[in-house]
């Protein structure tokens, strides 16, 4: 019922009355109703997930791979329930604290940029690491707008070349849009994170019904087998405990919304997969 009328709310009123603080504040109100129902699950206990204390030599980050979407691809898997619904809260509970010394962060998010780094946690990346692969840099597919798979896999490999010794987190942007491949091709995403810049996201066109729920799932479902086809070979190779997870995952179609709101600690939203690769 609340969720009918949000819609009716954004799509036909809103758009006349947005200037007005109060139209902000009801929106945002009937929002976070909203989102405070999809919020009511229980954790399974002992699923939290703590990268520091758990066991792994690389771990690989799937940017907003939810766990349903993961086991559909590849079959029963693990899980964890993460501390953040989007990148920059996963970061702010991971990352402000604790000693990260021995880990090389090879990243495709931009997120780790240290402007954006030291916004959310107060140190620079740099500090926080013993050395950070920023490969949003240069290796940006233009075309893409985000970093390939292919891309990252090779700075991954370098990381491993250059220290051995070291654990090395490897954070591709895949599944998250911008959907490679695809025929919905909306940008979204910048190395900048200016999102105005690039105008609607595939959540905003979906949450307007431009969409449909399972046309966006086909499409997130096919840039998740993109990366993994495209990474799991190499990844059986190597030495040490390999471990596949996301930093959050992804609403897609919950109560009419998508995408990942900032502490929003719905199921789809947190939990994700922990798969080890044999």
């Amino acid at each position: 019922m609340i969720s009918k009328l949000y819609r009716k709310y954004d799509n036909q009123i809103h758009p006349r009355i947005e200037g007005f603080k109060s139209a902000r504040y009801f929106r945002a109100g009937l929002k976070r109703i909203i989102f405070h129902s999809l919020e009511n699950f229980s954790l399974e206990e002992g699923k939290e997930m703590n990268i520091q204390q758990e066991e792994w030599q690389n771990l690989i980050i799937l940017d907003a791979c939810r766990h349903d979407l993961f086991e559909e691809v590849m079959g029963e898997s693990d899980f964890r329930y993460s501390p953040g619904s989007n990148s920059s809260e996963f970061i702010i509970k991971n990352f402000s604290e604790g000693d990260w010394s021995d880990v090389v962060y090879v990243t495709a998010n931009p997120h780790f940029h240290e402007s954006q780094f030291t916004d959310l946690t107060d140190k620079k990346p740099e500090d926080v690491f013993h050395t950070v692969f920023h490969s949003y840099e240069d290796k940006w597919d233009e075309e893409e707008a985000t970093v390939m798979p292919r891309a990252l896999m090779e700075d991954f490999k370098t990381a491993k070349k250059l220290f051995p010794d070291k654990k090395i987190i490897a954070h591709f942007m895949q599944p998250h849009y911008p959907f490679v491949n695809s025929d919905i091709k909306v940008k979204g995403i910048n190395p900048e994170l200016d999102h105005d810049k690039e105008g609607l996201s595939a959540w905003d066109l979906a949450e307007k019904g431009e969409y449909s729920r399972d046309e966006i799932w086909k499409e997130y479902r096919e840039n998740l087998e993109f990366v993994l086809d495209e990474i799991l070979e190499d990844l059986k190779d190597l030495e040490g405990k390999t471990i596949i997870t996301s930093d959050h995952g992804n609403l897609v179609g919950e109560k009419g919304f998508y995408g990942h709101p900032y502490k929003v600690h719905a199921k789809p939203l947190i939990k994700v997969p922990w798969h080890e690769v044999k």
